[in-house]
């Protein structure tokens, strides 16, 4: 007789079991041992056929638009064409990861490329307002002294 605790089998006459001590009485239910359960096999030749790719976020057209931007405007500031470069890169590099199935990483460097363009927007804006500044500030400056007379 089985062992409705812990399946141990015993003979049909014990009282008690000889691996839990339970106490067996006769017309228990017996438990089943079930076998866990195996994932299906796949026919052979079959390739595995992975899920829908996740979404990366694709910024080479603004590292690109931007480090354009940033030749032409503020060619007085290489930092912000460095790191339009390095946006450049990173996308490139997020592209590459993602084509081959490594979303984790491509999303990082995808991220990285966003804060590097992030960057690079910020300095070429700040170079943007000091030149209008400079500028404003030249043209005022210029203007006070054409009107003195030597």
């Amino acid at each position: 007789m089985n062992c409705p605790k812990c399946g141990w089998d015993n003979p049909d006459d014990a009282a008690k079991c000889a691996n839990c001590f339970a106490e067996l009485t006769p017309g228990q239910p017996q438990p089943t041992q079930q076998m866990p359960q195996q994932p299906p096999q796949q026919p052979y030749g079959q390739q595995y056929q992975p899920g829908p790719a996740i979404d990366v976020p694709d910024y080479m057209v603004w590292s690109i638009i931007i480090t354009i931007l940033s030749l032409l405007c503020c060619c007085f500031l290489p930092v912000s064409v460095a790191f339009g470069v390095v946006a450049i890169v990173k996308s490139s590099t997020a592209n590459n990861k993602k084509s081959l199935g490594d979303y984790y990483g491509a999303l990082q460097d995808a991220n990285a490329a966003k804060t590097w363009l992030w960057w690079a927007a910020g300095i070429d804006i700040a170079g943007l307002i000091a030149w209008i500044a400079l500028f404003i500030l030249g043209v005022t400056m210029g203007g006070m002294g054409a009107h003195h007379t030597f």
